[in-house]
C-alpha cells in the first residue's frame, strides 16, 4: 500500500512539475501586444480624424481622437511623437495652417476671419501669430 502511495505522489509531483515548467516556458516566450503593431495605420485613422474634425468644424480633444482610435490618449501622443517628432495638438495645428495657406491662396474670395474661424482658431489674432510663425509673412501678404 506504501508503494501504491509513493507512486501516486511522485505522479502527481511529475505532472504538477511539467505543469509549472510549461507555464515558465510560455511566460517566457511571450511576445509583447500592442493595440497597433502598425503605425501606418493609426497614422491613418488619426489623419482621417484630424480632416472629419476639420470639415466639421471643431476643436476635437486629443482625448476624444484616441477613444475613436481605441487606444489611450497617452499611447497616441506617445506614438504620434515619435513618427511626426511634434505632439498630436501641434500636428493639428500645422494641418490647420496648411490648409489656411491652400484657402488664402485659392482666392475663393473668403476673409481672414472667415478662415480662421472655419477652421476653429477662435481669436483672428491668434491664426496670424499662427501663421506667421509658420510661413514666416502674414496671411495678407500673400
Amino acid at each position: 500500500m506504501k508503494n501504491k502511495e509513493k507512486k501516486k505522489i511522485l505522479v502527481i509531483n511529475t505532472i504538477e512539475l511539467q505543469s509549472k515548467m510549461k507555464e515558465k516556458v510560455v511566460l517566457e516566450k511571450a511576445i509583447p501586444f500592442e493595440v497597433y503593431q502598425d503605425n501606418a495605420n493609426l497614422l491613418k485613422s488619426f489623419e482621417l480624424q484630424i480632416e472629419e474634425s476639420i470639415l466639421n468644424d471643431k476643436n476635437t480633444p486629443i482625448k476624444e481622437i484616441a477613444a475613436k482610435l481605441n487606444i489611450s490618449q497617452s499611447t497616441l501622443e506617445r506614438v504620434i511623437k515619435k513618427k511626426l517628432n511634434m505632439s498630436p495638438n501641434k500636428y493639428i495645428s500645422k494641418r490647420k495652417l496648411e490648409k489656411a495657406d491652400i484657402l488664402l491662396r485659392s482666392n475663393m474670395g473668403m476673409s481672414i476671419k472667415e478662415i480662421s474661424f472655419s477652421l476653429g482658431f477662435n481669436s483672428v489674432s491668434y491664426f496670424i501669430k499662427c501663421y506667421k510663425k509658420m510661413y514666416h509673412r502674414t496671411p495678407s501678404q500673400i
